[in-house]
């Protein structure tokens, strides 16, 4: 959603390509936005209190921290694209609008891929709950 905002609302016109020209859409984009925001945020600050706490251990060897790591990797891609997006709008508000090169986005996503291939690759040869010893590695060798 943020990114058909970015896009739609012209306000990244003088930086992207893809971005149209304000054409009157953009407080119908940030009216949609905001209650589609809080259509999820409110329901869960609502329930926060009965949402019941798991105990979960990511520091052992099996597929449930191998997942999370994936999960993990993901959300930290996600935050790089967004903080490479938003760049423009960033560094207007401090006063030198200014766009990341295609460089930055080869750069943070090339290993951050890596690591994501490899949870991937990983995960599906633990095991649920802890592994025992380097079983584990001999499930994966061939691949």
């Amino acid at each position: 959603m943020g990114g058909t905002y970015l896009a739609r609302s012209g306000v990244l016109q003088d930086f992207s390509v893809h971005s149209f020209q304000d054409a009157g859409l953009n407080l119908p984009l940030l009216g949609f936005l905001i209650t589609s925001l809080l259509a999820g945020l409110v329901p869960l600050a609502w329930r926060w209190r009965t949402i019941p706490a798991g105990r979960a251990t990511w520091v052992d060897l099996s597929r449930e921290s191998a997942l999370w790591l994936g999960l993990m990797t993901v959300l930290a891609l996600a935050a790089f694209v967004t903080l490479g997006t938003t760049t423009p709008i960033l560094s207007a508000i401090a006063g030198q609008p200014a766009s990341v090169n295609a460089r930055f986005y080869e750069l943070v996503s090339v290993p951050v891929g890596i690591l994501l291939v490899l949870a991937m690759a990983l995960a599906p040869a633990l095991r649920w709950s802890r592994q025992q010893g380097w079983s584990w590695l001999s499930a994966i060798t061939p691949a």
